[in-house]
């Protein structure tokens, strides 16, 4: 992962984000909504494979597309098998 700054444009995996986003604390991704994802996850106490689908399914759009949709699937399908 690379980020080059240029003022106040970064320019992050090729694609140009125009205003400053802090992308260790709050990163575009993840701060879509109203809520950040982490803090939804933790306010629902749930499990690291219960957190990685949800945070797959919330950032798929802004970050890594269908791999990341593949990732929810494949906690969710862990999940599915450790409730077996």
């Amino acid at each position: 992962m690379s980020i080059l700054t240029k003022g106040t444009t970064i320019i992050y995996k090729n694609k140009m984000i125009k205003k400053y986003e802090d992308m260790i604390n709050k990163p575009p991704h993840y701060n879509q909504g109203k809520i950040e994802v982490i803090d939804f996850i933790n306010d629902q106490k749930l499990s690291y494979s219960e957190g990685n689908v949800v945070k797959y399914i919330c950032r798929y759009k802004k970050k890594n597309g269908i791999e990341d949709l593949k990732k929810a699937r494949w906690y969710l399908e862990h999940l599915i098998r450790s409730a077996k």
